[in-house]
């Protein structure tokens, strides 16, 4: 979705399009996890930088090489055989690249933060500092309505989600009230259960395993490795972060698998309570056979309960366990039911 997302700000059907060529920078590359991936973040600085550099190498100058058999680049330092030499800096080949467009919106907008570059500035370093600058906030425009585009998105096919979900578990949660409400029993086994979650939920609200994976990332990026700094202290801080790193990994790694067979544990925990969930015979809609009278108005409410079972998981896991943590507390901070106040 990034890259379709600025493949249109350049998509004018008449001129390369600057969005995609972005893509084969150097440094947008390497910022994939494997070839068969897009990189998931671009930062605004990145994109400035890279797409000035995209639109300033394309009205660069080449020419073929019978001698070497290769294509050189026509620059400063090498002359063409016509005694040709391109001594243009970046900022003026970004505006020949502009001028040499087509004429559409695009080459439009592009020129227009052009010209406001160079308003009233005759230094060329401040003009292409002004361009990035409105690069960069042209593409946070753009990136806060993706993020808009990708909400809308991502909320129509995590409903889909949950209503296989819903479906397939036989979650009906019109049919799981009416049997809390109806049994003391159920309730009374469920909450300790229910404590429990909460209580690990608070747990891992308060771990900071995230964090120090992040500030470790963060030592190794602040570690350059240039001629003044291969020294023995230097390598010995990064081979350090590297080996928390690894610690760190191992532990979150660890932290997965425990909270799969938590969960695993937690679905049985209920299920042995007697909260009704699961394709049994006495369970909707395997038990409307029973009563041949009501058949409609059950159906109407098992696909009720089944669609409020669908918006409950697209609340959000957090949502329901801030609210299940809350509901503890209120508990635990009151009067516990059958406790003599004499």
């Amino acid at each position: 979705m990034l890259y379709n997302s600025i493949s249109a700000m350049f998509e004018d059907r008449m001129n390369v399009n600057f969005g995609q060529l972005l893509y084969d920078h150097p440094i947008v590359a390497a910022l994939r996890k494997d070839r068969s991936n897009l990189p998931q973040y671009i930062s605004p600085e990145i994109f400035a930088n890279c797409i000035i550099d995209v639109i300033g190498n394309y009205s660069r100058r080449y020419e073929y090489s019978e001698a070497k058999n290769s294509i050189l680049l026509i620059n400063g330092d090498v002359i063409g055989r016509s005694g040709e030499r391109d001594d243009r800096n970046l900022f003026e080949r970004c505006r020949d690249t502009v001028l040499q467009l087509e004429h559409t919106e695009v080459k439009l907008l592009l020129m227009n933060m052009i010209e406001k570059s160079r308003l009233g500035i005759d230094n060329e370093s401040v003009a292409l500092q002004n361009f990035q600058q409105q690069l960069q906030q042209w593409f946070n425009a753009q990136m806060d309505r993706t993020t808009g585009w990708y909400k809308t998105k991502t909320s129509v096919r995590l409903r889909w989600v949950s209503f296989f979900i819903a479906l397939g578990l036989n979650i009906n949660s019109i049919n799981i009230f009416t049997s809390l409400l109806q049994s003391p029993d159920v309730r009374a086994q469920i909450l300790p259960i229910a404590e429990s979650v909460a209580k690990d939920y608070q747990k891992l609200q308060a771990d900071t395993l995230l964090t120090q994976l992040n500030q470790a990332y963060m030592a190794i990026s602040l570690q350059r490795l240039n001629k003044d700094s291969l020294h023995y202290d230097s390598a010995q801080k990064i081979i350090g972060s590297l080996k928390t790193i690894d610690s760190l990994t191992r532990k979150i790694d660890s932290l997965h698998t425990s909270a799969f067979k938590s969960s695993i544990s937690l679905i049985d925990s209920l299920h042995n309570a007697g909260v009704p969930f699961g394709w049994k015979k006495n369970f909707p809609p395997l038990n409307f056979g029973v009563d041949h009278k009501n058949w409609w108005a059950n159906l109407m409410l098992y696909i009720l309960g089944i669609f409020i079972t669908v918006y409950a998981i697209c609340a959000g896991a957090p949502f329901w366990f801030d609210l299940l943590a809350k509901f503890v507390n209120m508990r635990k901070a009151g009067v516990k039911p059958g406790d003599n106040k004499s």
